[in-house]
């Protein structure tokens, strides 16, 4: 074998030519094809039925490109697409037309270069009289086979191996595809009269026995039908986890592997994980990283994801844009642009707080700060320069973008220095990231030349270059764990295999067919003799052969994971591998991914002792069940390493002066903030202590739909002035011209969503207004002054202090007289999900209601006569929610219909057939609501006084649940758990 040569067919392609002549000729990358299709598109739009809609799409060109080159492969050309009576098998006709005619004309690509080689191949000396060994085929294009049988006429002696098994055998189909492709083989060499000499390589066993004894049964019976059950001992080599999510199953598969390697004596090389799920990829290499396991992911990244590749397409749009806002903000954050983080968040804040849709020079010009002014010119200038170059045709603006790259050289050279001493690998891969970008505008100046191109066209022609533009890496190190998917990987034998991603559909991976050429267009051209490869069945079973040569690597150990959930919480199925596995193996059982034994088996280093303490630490906080060795483990991390516990970065205690100064400057505070101080201290010392100033556009946002709302049903009770005998449609126009003026007053500048915000708004209005004036037609009940009855607040007595005023905005206060008597009723309107909640009362979530209803009281001398949540918001039942005084004649003042049916239409009443009340209905005798009231006066003063102690802890109310949509999480860093993360070390066993 001295002297042999090992190559693939596209290195045996290259040499080939090499030694032919052919290679002379023009080649073009994948990056460059992906570019000239892009800009195929955009020159024959109009010509399309069915890509029109794509043209812009890079990653639909790199699809299309890819389907055009498998139409190659198997010698399909536009005249037999043609003949096929369907528009998008004519659309891609159209488009392989046009690349053969405008760009192979000129230039050669990967398929080009094959049929090149199979045209040289007699002529090539390396060939000729030689002895060829060829190792299986993945796919049988119309083009390998040509390219064999053209090997097979050259070459002395040609030998194939294929991977076949006999057809007694009750696991034969899986070799279906396999047997395909021997019969492709047998059938081109007996046209070209070559002589078979088949030779079966049977009985070679010595590595199938030095498996586990379930390993040798696994290979034997996995696909076998029927099977045969495992009968012997249960050795531990196969076993199968199930994860909450991704990240649970990534983090338990590196525990795993910390485990095998100091406990089992593995090297980090006798481990390889092959992933069905894709999107396991970035969680595995941060719990690798977590846990100090070096990683080689056999994988190629993307360069649109490196920051040298973002900073130079930012940097094309806001050109080609004219420096639309966003683009401007997204590329002053890449950090390559020569302005400091201070000065860029200026700039955001500046056009932000101004409307600015665009950056300008007349906008710049008029700023009065000559700091500022500076800044923006700046920013501009260059931007502006660079649109004003990119004119005339792809060359010319190839290289005004290239220009305009090399004057960041600088900027990009000190970005990738100091990322060298961060992270060499990342510093790699973000120079071949800016060196494909440069090759992308190189290639571009030499193909296209004089093609016209708009600067948006232009723009779109790159970003699909670079869509298509890969990097491949090599592993960092000998000793490191392997991880791949069951595509691009294949392992050879190895002590250990972890299968992650084990779900239904990833394993055996469902077969799809290209997104161009839906699967029924594929089956109609096989039907027409136009063979583009295995068909489904056939696909199928190559699947299962995949997973059939993955689980025969292993030696030692087979490890399968899977997720319950996915990533937006969406349930999984498992994959019916592994109920076959459950099948063939009664004793082996499934077990959870997060089991919190004893900490022992976590701390095999000290990164992933580490790991395990923080994950334990976290899943006690949320109230989980976890040894108490792991609040030993976290201890010693804390200690040797230097751990800050997690409490320490919050404040949870301030001083009471601080306090009162914060929080109750006037000697007042609002019923909302003791809401907030109720659901959760820490979140309420933020809002009103640090309170934070949220940037905030021009103009009408989704969230000011309550606000609005609020204030047009004020602005109507105000306009009223008790009349409320409208038609239908008169308050339904009302409801509109209100709208129309808050919308007006509240605009600034003019936005994208406009037309449907005010469209929805006066839609909600409407029926809000309908239900106002159903409310108050005929009623008792009437509104006054809002503003007059809530001025002083509700007065709480605190023990030891001076009193406190709770003040707040009464959205509506009725007033009525009944018999002589005053009766006052409040209604809240309330945009969101909200009811009338006793025990939200109790606990000081919800105390707006009672609050106000005290404060009315106290203002207006005149008895509860009910306390109401009125829903608004289109598709709300505008019925109101809460509680009335039960007495007839106050219930039927606030809705007269009462007197003469039994369920009321705006109230939550309803009477049985003797006239009582229901249980279902909400009414409360005078005691009952004074009650309440008081209740509510109760732990507003408790929540006051804890408020004033200086009590700010991050303790969320379980039942309110705040965590699930606060905005301040990233700075409490609790999860909404019931137990304090920081104080995990105390669980000691």
């Amino acid at each position: 074998m001295a002297g042999s040569g090992v190559l693939s067919f596209s290195r045996l392609c290259d040499r080939v030519l090499q030694e032919t002549g052919g290679a002379a000729r023009p080649y073009l990358s994948e990056r460059g094809a992906v570019m000239a299709v892009s800009m195929l598109l955009l020159r024959h739009r109009e010509e399309f039925a069915t890509f029109g809609g794509y043209v812009n799409s890079p990653s639909f060109a790199a699809l299309l490109y890819q389907q055009l080159c498998e139409l190659r492969r198997f010698s399909i050309g536009p005249e037999e697409l043609r003949e096929m009576d369907s528009p998008r098998v004519r659309d891609v006709a159209l488009m392989l037309e046009a690349y053969q005619k405008d760009i192979l004309s000129r230039y050669t690509d990967v398929v080009g270069r094959m049929e090149m080689m199979v045209e040289r191949i007699p002529e090539a000396p390396m060939l000729r009289g030689s002895h060829v060994f060829i190792d299986g085929f993945e796919m049988v294009t119309d083009q390998l086979l040509r390219a064999v049988g053209a090997i097979m006429g050259t070459a002395e002696e040609v030998a194939v191996t294929f991977r076949l098994g006999q057809e007694n055998d009750r696991d034969f189909p899986i070799f279906e595809t396999e047997l395909s492709h021997y019969k492709r083989i047998e059938k081109l060499a007996l046209s070209a009269g070559k002589r078979l000499h088949p030779v079966p390589l049977y009985g070679k066993e010595a590595a199938f026995r030095q498996r586990s004894p379930m390993l040798r049964h696994l290979e034997a019976e996995l696909f076998s039908l029927p099977y045969n059950v495992y009968r012997g001992p249960y050795d531990g080599s196969v076993l199968i986890r199930e994860a909450a999510h991704g990240r649970e199953e990534a983090a338990a598969a590196a525990r795993y592997i910390a485990y095998l390697v100091r406990e089992e004596g593995l090297r980090y090389r006798d481990i390889f994980v092959q992933l069905c799920d894709p999107g396991l990829s970035g969680l595995l290499r941060e719990e690798f990283e977590a846990h100090g396991i070096p990683c080689f992911l056999d994988e190629k990244r993307p360069v649109m994801l490196k920051t040298v590749c973002r900073f130079g397409l930012a940097l094309l749009k806001c050109a080609v844009s004219g420096m639309a806002r966003d683009d401007v903000l997204a590329l002053l954050k890449t950090g390559m642009f020569p302005v400091s983080e201070e000065e860029a968040a200026f700039v955001q804040n500046y056009m932000v707080e101004r409307g600015l849709r665009y950056l300008s020079a007349r906008a710049a010009a008029q700023e009065e700060d000559p700091g500022a002014r500076r800044l923006l010119e700046r920013v501009h200038r260059p931007l502006s320069r660079l649109r004003a170059e990119l004119r005339g045709n792809a060359a010319a603006m190839a290289r005004a973008f290239y220009a305009a790259m090399a004057e960041y050289e600088e900027g990009i050279a000190a970005f990738l220095g100091g990322l060298v001493t961060e992270d060499p690998e990342a510093a790699d891969e973000e120079k071949l990231a800016y060196e494909a970008l440069m090759g992308i505008l190189t290639q571009m100046d030499a193909m296209m030349g004089e093609a016209l191109l708009t600067p948006g066209e232009f723009y779109q022609t790159v970003r699909a270059g670079l869509l298509a533009e890969e990097i491949a890496v090599l592993p960092p190190t000998a000793d490191c764990v392997s991880v791949g998917d069951m595509d691009r990987s294949r392992a050879a034998s190895v002590e250990c295999l972890l299968v992650l991603g084990a779900n239904d559909g990833c394993l055996p991976r469902t077969p799809r067919p290209s997104s161009i050429l839906p699967q029924r267009e594929v089956e109609r051209m096989e039907a027409a003799g136009l063979w583009l490869g295995n068909d489904a069945q056939l696909r199928m079973a190559e699947e299962e052969w995949t997973v059939y040569g993955a689980f025969s690597k292993p030696k030692g150990r087979l490890y399968l994971s899977y997720s319950a959930l996915d990533g937006r919480g969406t349930p999984r199925g498992r994959s019916p591998v592994v109920s076959d596995l459950l099948r063939l193996f009664p004793e082996l059982r499934v077990y959870p991914a997060q089991a919190y034994g004893n900490a022992r088996g976590y701390a095999v280093t000290a990164q992933s002792g580490a790991a395990a303490a923080r994950t334990a630490a976290g899943a006690y906080g949320r109230g989980e069940a976890v040894d108490g060795s792991f609040g030993a483990l976290y201890r010693v991390c804390r200690d040797r390493m230097g751990w800050e516990e997690p409490d320490l970065h919050r404040l949870d205690h301030l001083d009471e002066g601080l306090a009162e100064e914060l929080f109750l400057p006037k000697g007042a505070v609002s019923a909302t903030r003791m809401e907030r101080y109720a659901r959760c201290p820490f979140s309420h010392f933020v809002e009103s202590g640090l309170r934070p100033q949220e940037i905030r556009e021009p103009g009408v946002a989704p969230r000011d739909r309550g606000d609005i709302l609020h204030e047009a049903l004020e602005k109507v009770v105000a306009l009223r002035k008790g009349d409320w005998t409208l038609g239908r449609e008169e308050i339904q126009k009302l409801a509109l011209e209100v709208v129309e003026k808050i919308f007006a007053q509240r605009k600034a500048a003019p936005g994208p969503r406009d037309g449907y915000q005010k469209k929805a708004l006066g839609e909600a209005a409407q029926e809000a207004f309908l239900a106002l004036f159903a409310q108050l037609r005929d009623s008792g009940f009437q509104p006054v002054g809002v503003e007059d009855f809530f001025r002083e607040g509700a007065l709480i007595q605190l023990p030891g202090r001076r009193p406190v005023r709770v003040m707040g905005k009464i959205d509506r206060v009725d007033l009525a007289t009944v018999h002589g008597r005053r009766y006052v009723r409040v209604v809240d309107y309330k945009s969101g999900k909200a009811s009338y909640d006793l025990e939200a009362i109790r606990e000081g979530t919800d105390l707006q209601l009672p609050i106000y209803a005290a404060a009315a009281q106290e203002a207006t001398g005149a008895q509860v006569a009910g306390m109401f949540l009125m829903p608004v918001g289109r598709g709300d039942k505008h019925r109101l929610d809460g509680v009335a005084l039960g007495e007839d004649d106050v219930v039927n003042a606030m809705d007269p219909a009462l007197m003469t049916q039994n369920k009321s239409e705006i109230l939550p009443i309803q009477r049985n057939r003797d006239g009582s009340f229901s249980k279902r209905s909400g009414v409360g005798s005078q005691e009952s609501l004074e009650e309440i009231l008081n209740l509510a006066r109760t732990r507003t003063g408790e929540l006051v006084e804890a408020m004033l102690e200086g009590d700010c802890q991050a303790r969320p109310n379980r039942r309110a649940n705040p965590c699930r949509f606060c905005a301040y999480g990233g700075i409490c860093r609790r999860r909404g758990g019931e137990r304090e993360e920081g104080r995990f070390y105390e669980t000691d066993d």
